[in-house]
Parts: C-alpha cells; sequence; structure tokens
C-alpha cells in the first residue's frame, strides 16, 4: 500500500472516530476511571464490535479532554 493512502484512510478514520458522539454511560465506565489512575500498562483486548474504540474515545474525553486522537 502506498504511503499516500495509507494516510488518506487514517485522516478518514480519524474524522470518523472523532465524529461520534453517541456514547452511552455503560456500568464498566465507573472502574474504568479507577484504572486511569495507575502508571500500569492496560491492555484492551474483544472481539470484533464490543467497544474497544469506543472505549479509548471515552478515555480520551476523561483523560486529555479532546486534545489527542
Amino acid at each position: 500500500m502506498q504511503k499516500e493512502k495509507i494516510k488518506e484512510l487514517i485522516i478518514q478514520h480519524k474524522e470518523k472516530f472523532l465524529a461520534k458522539t453517541d456514547l452511552v454511560r455503560r456500568e464498566i465506565q465507573e472502574g474504568f476511571e479507577n484504572f486511569l489512575r495507575s502508571k500500569e500498562v492496560i491492555l484492551i483486548t474483544g472481539i470484533r464490535r464490543s467497544g474497544k474504540s469506543s472505549l479509548m474515545k471515552l478515555y480520551r474525553m476523561i483523560r486529555i479532554n479532546s486534545y489527542g486522537f
């Protein structure tokens, strides 16, 4: 795959990822906020469409106030 095509795909994904604002508060969110205080590495795994990207968006919203991707 060419560099330009990869860049284009990353930009498209970023725009779609940042555009989602329909997150629903879940029970796991309270526990997740406790992990944010840890300096440990946290590995997030799961089957397709299980909410891994949504969890990372929640992390971004809580931790870095939408300053990063």
